[in-house]
């Protein structure tokens, strides 16, 4: 399937003073504490993945010029944005502060230790979650959840995806039992595509012998990986992971 995406050279613009860029996203935490509230009161785990987001934003609050892509340039015109595109800046902030908007008058609070994270109370009952991934959510909740608070929240944009029990999220396998509501989360499909480093039999009995520069960085990006791993899903090699990365630097 081809596709196509309009991005904007934000390279050649003069910095941007005054302009907040940073876009809040949800922690490692914040997935993990999600996870535990849905499977402990059986809540169903669903994904949303918005369909080109930052187009469906707020508009851009500055003036910005964009010289068209060559299939649609008119002698002497330029595009003016009403949106802002991948590519400036500040596109990230502007669709967060989107979403700000959006969860302010549908009724989800923000979590005073995370930004990307959402919630619903009544009274002292958690009614249910949201995290936020730039444009991936993540969410569950009881039935009022659902047909109240995110469907306001979620009215008039567009959805390119939704998940339920089981889906990918950031790169995560995540599946839900339907029945016990247990979630188990891996990263089987990554794992799978890290390649073994690969030695000629007379360099494996050169156990003496530096690395040389390229046999460096191919173990410093290999170690990168599982240190990545170990972070999101396999605890238990984190140890391993510290002492080679340790090694590294002697």
């Amino acid at each position: 399937k081809q596709k196509a995406r309009l991005v904007a050279k934000g390279f050649e613009e003069p910095p941007l003073e005054g302009t907040k860029r940073v876009s809040p996203t949800c922690r490692k935490e914040s997935l993990r504490l999600l996870f535990s509230v849905t499977a402990s009161k059986g809540w169903t785990l669903n994904s949303l993945d918005i369909a080109s987001a930052f187009l469906q934003g707020i508009p851009i609050e500055r003036e910005v010029y964009l010289k068209p892509p060559r299939e649609f340039t008119e002698a002497g015109k330029v595009w003016k944005l009403k949106k802002c595109v991948y590519g400036l800046a500040d596109a990230a902030k502007m669709w967060y502060n989107t979403i700000k908007e959006r969860s302010d008058s549908s009724g989800l609070q923000r979590c005073p230790y995370d930004d990307a994270m959402f919630f619903v109370k009544d009274n002292q009952n958690l009614l249910g979650m949201l995290a936020v991934h730039v444009d991936d959510f993540i969410y569950s909740g009881y039935e009022e959840f659902y047909s109240d608070v995110l469907k306001r929240f979620l009215t008039g944009l567009e959805v390119k995806s939704h998940g339920v029990n089981t889906f990918k999220y950031l790169g995560l396998q995540v599946s839900q039992n339907p029945v016990t509501k247990e979630i188990s989360v891996t990263q089987e499909d990554y794992i799978n595509e890290i390649k073994m480093i690969q030695l000629s039999k007379t360099r494996q009995n050169q156990k003496t012998h530096s690395l040389n520069p390229d046999e460096f960085n191919i173990l410093r990006s290999g170690i990168g990986q599982l240190n990545w791993v170990s972070i999101q899903t396999r605890p238990d090699i984190a140890f391993d992971v510290c002492q080679l990365s340790n090694n590294m630097k002697d």
